[in-house]
């Protein structure tokens, strides 16, 4: 199969796009798109929730709510598994339709038990979900 990796980003683009209203576009440029919940941890960082990258060998896509949410990570579905790459990530050369609606159901669960809003609250260190992304910056440089 022939990797067509703007049209793969382009499809994964925008089902998560889809939640713009609700959440925050921390990153819209060429190869990169992050949306954030509009939270921020008291140490500074924003809480991302998803994000699309066109990288060298993939077009990953992201859904941080996965990380520490065992009930989310059950919902992965079978036919995403073989594309998973840790808790979070998902790596595609090409997107099948059946993938990218398993991804577009499994966003939406993502949502519907993400805290967001476009007002920046600030909250906890611990609800910031562990590591940090290298992505990350703090809400006062932005």
């Amino acid at each position: 199969m022939q990797r067509d990796d703007q049209r793969t980003f382009d499809l994964l683009k925008e089902v998560l796009a889809r939640y713009e209203p609700r959440l925050v576009v921390a990153r819209d440029e060429p190869g990169e798109y992050y949306l954030d919940t509009g939270r921020v941890r008291a140490d500074g960082y924003r809480i991302a929730f998803g994000a699309v990258r066109m990288g060298k060998a993939y077009v990953s896509y992201h859904l941080m709510p996965l990380y520490m949410n065992a009930d989310l990570q059950a919902r992965v579905p079978d036919v995403l598994k073989p594309r998973q790459q840790g808790k979070t990530c998902f790596n595609f050369r090409t997107i099948t339709d059946e993938q990218l609606a398993a991804l577009a159901t499994l966003t939406a669960a993502c949502a519907e038990g993400t805290s967001h809003g476009k007002t920046e609250e600030v909250v906890g260190a611990e609800a910031g979900g562990g590591a940090r992304q290298d992505r990350n910056v703090k809400a006062d440089t932005m």
